[in-house]
């Protein structure tokens, strides 16, 4: 993770000093016409055209790969996303969840939870989810008010009104999507380890031989140092692991170090219950 940190910033440094320079060469390209400021934006230019030939470059690398067993939409999938920074990638994999999910609440079809430990039943998760919706629709109103007095042409004015209804379906299919997701999320624990999945946010494998500790907290726990995955509501129970394991945050797959988790689980008694006789087993197995 520290890798990909550098690496982001160094692209943002980079991109904000292109920025900066390519304004100072215009503007004393512009008032002075000296030779040396035009061959800097000619060199500029050329560096730029550069970055994006390797950019194409590289994309079209990783769909012909992709694009080796055939084009269907497994292969364009893979070309889209091998053809993404890596940054990229983690979002564009929840986005992909967002809308199954949000489409699976809009068809009405069977809720089909990951495991049978629930994390969607907490006080907290509708009223979040009202609050977006209620914020959402007094936005969309403000916003589609006020475009008259700014927009007065009839064409302009009808395509910045179909802009702000993508945008609110937009923001829907996240909703509703997350929501869902949770309903269908749950922690379950299969051939010693125990599967964690909030949904959109965040899943984890954490072998059994690796949890030091599982106890239910009732929200009373207060921990800085704590990695928390609740999912929007009051950790009820801790985990104590001690080795890395491996989970996915927010659609990007990371090695998470040891440490003290907080979970919000529906029935937290009978999660803990269900992992100490799990971790015994394990134990007393060998």
């Amino acid at each position: 993770m520290q890798i990909k940190a550098k690496r982001l910033l160094v692209r943002v440094v980079f991109a904000a000093t292109v920025v900066v320079v390519g304004t100072l060469v215009r503007q004393r390209s512009v008032a002075t016409h000296a030779t040396g400021w035009l061959a800097a934006g000619w060199v500029l230019t050329a560096l730029m055209v550069w970055r994006v030939g390797v950019a194409v470059r590289r994309a079209l690398q990783g769909g012909r790969q992709h694009m080796k067993a055939g084009v269907n939409l497994a292969s364009i999938d893979g070309a889209a996303a091998a053809a993404m920074p890596p940054c990229l990638r983690g979002l564009y994999a929840m986005e992909k969840r967002a809308y199954r999910f949000a489409w699976r609440s809009l068809t009405a079809a069977p809720v089909r939870p990951a495991g049978p430990f629930g994390v969607a039943a907490g006080p907290l998760g509708g009223k979040r989810t009202a609050s977006l919706l209620l914020t959402l629709a007094l936005c969309a109103a403000a916003v589609g008010w006020r475009l008259p007095h700014h927009v007065a042409a009839r064409w302009p004015l009808a395509g910045a009104y179909l802009a702000l209804l993508a945008a609110v379906l937009y923001a829907l299919v996240w909703i509703v999507g997350e929501r869902r997701s949770l309903h269908e999320g749950g922690h379950r624990i299969a051939e010693g380890t125990l599967m964690l999945d909030l949904g959109l946010r965040a899943s984890a494998s954490v072998p059994l031989r690796a949890i030091d500790a599982c106890l239910a907290v009732g929200g009373r726990i207060r921990r800085t140092d704590a990695r928390r995955l609740t999912a929007g509501e009051v950790a009820t129970v801790s985990i104590d692991v001690g080795q890395p394991f491996e989970a996915v945050i927010c659609g990007t797959p990371q090695q998470l170090a040891a440490g003290r988790l907080l979970l919000y689980v529906d029935d937290a008694a009978s999660f803990v219950a269900a992992v100490n006789r799990a971790m015994a087993a394990i134990r007393l197995s060998g």
